[in-house]
């Protein structure tokens, strides 16, 4: 018995030999052909990667509420008002302190005037600055626009803005808009004010703002930024582009500058994004959003973002969205500027804002038909 099992032992091992030699004479006589399926393998992958980089599709975390229609306005400057806004009365609420900005932010502001062609019959500027200059442009800018621009002034010059929050009217639409917001694309607050109309669950609605510390992880996915080293496109998110860090600030700014240069503002462009996706309340930006007076009644004293982002809609169990077609940039924030966005990096990038606010705003805009 034990000679048997040894001869079956032996048997089974000659013949895996033979297997193993045959499969290898097999590989040696297909080897170009083996290789050739493999690199085809490996075409075909990169090739589905670079379509789907192409695409710009990307919505993770997205829960589309309705269509934008792209980057095309919805009403141009000879439609006055777009027949969906006929009955609805919407304003703009500018935190002001610095003219600066305010110098390239106005321009979008006259584009979007009702006598203009947009949807804002009022602006009012709420003075958060005690410095002279500062509110003597502001003077002289309402003085220019004395049926449409008003100003209130701050009790404090801290956070607190809940006085001006409980002042609007109830059914009113208002743009929350910050003084450093130095692009707004053509069409932009239409979209918005769209999207809250066609949405009314949505709570907020933000602008697609470039320069955004939730926003600026979906532009980096969307290969929206560049290496400015190379300006080529950065594969996927930079990880160390923090929101907080001016040298993320400086690259999201360059990629914007060359992208509206190159007429490719599509890397940005998404549908709809939502801030409260599997009903979390995270905190976001409020650099640039849409509400109505009714929408802040709860505002307390303190940190009016966090109510904004977190607090109020948690309560409401109601979502807050940003849209995509609704493009506007951010200039910087307090971390940003600690870090080096001041001095010639900021007057670098306040110049270059400058200039496109003049090559894209001033020449469409005319005079105020009601100073």
């Amino acid at each position: 018995m034990g000679e048997s099992f040894n001869n079956t032992v032996q048997n089974i091992s000659l013949d895996l030999n033979a297997s193993i030699s045959s499969l290898k004479t097999l590989v040696e006589r297909n080897t170009k052909y083996i290789t050739l399926i493999f690199l085809i393998g490996i075409i075909v992958v990169v090739v589905f990667f670079m379509n789907t980089d192409e695409d710009k599709v990307f919505h993770p975390h997205t829960k589309p509420l309705k269509p934008v229609k792209s980057l095309e306005t919805i009403s141009t400057k000879n439609q006055t008002r777009n027949s969906m806004f006929q009955n609805i009365r919407a304003g703009a609420i500018v935190f002001y302190g610095r003219q600066r900005y305010v110098q390239i932010l106005n321009c979008y502001l006259e584009r979007n005037l009702i006598d203009n062609g947009g949807v804002l019959q009022e602006i009012i500027f709420v003075a958060k600055t005690n410095n002279k200059a500062d509110l003597a442009y502001l003077d002289s800018l309402i003085a220019s626009h004395p049926k449409r621009y008003s100003r209130k002034n701050v009790t404090n010059l801290g956070w607190s803005f809940d006085a001006h929050y409980k002042g609007l009217n109830p059914e009113q639409y208002y743009f929350k808009i910050d003084d450093d917001i130095v692009y707004i694309h053509e069409g932009a607050l239409e979209h918005m004010l769209e999207a809250k109309i066609q949405n009314p669950d949505v709570l907020f609605v933000s602008a697609n703002v470039i320069n955004h510390p939730v926003l600026a992880s979906v532009h980096g996915q969307m290969r929206a930024f560049y290496n400015i080293s190379r300006l080529a496109n950065i594969s996927g998110e930079d990880p160390n582009c923090a929101w907080n860090s001016a040298n993320c600030g400086s690259i999201q700014h360059e990629s914007f500058l060359k992208h509206i240069h190159d007429k490719s503002l599509h890397y940005y462009i998404f549908n709809q994004w939502d801030f409260n996706w599997k009903n979390q309340y995270p905190r976001w930006s409020i650099n640039l959003i849409l509400f109505q007076g009714k929408d802040v009644r709860d505002v307390t004293p303190g940190d009016d973002e966090h109510q904004i982002s977190i607090v109020i809609p948690s309560k409401q169990k109601r979502h807050s969205i940003a849209v995509g077609a609704a493009v506007a940039v951010h200039f910087a924030y307090i971390p940003q500027r600690n870090s080096g966005m001041v001095g010639a990096r900021e007057a670098y990038f306040v110049g270059r804002y400058a200039n496109l606010s003049r090559t894209f705003c001033v020449s469409s805009t005319k005079k105020d038909s009601n100073k």
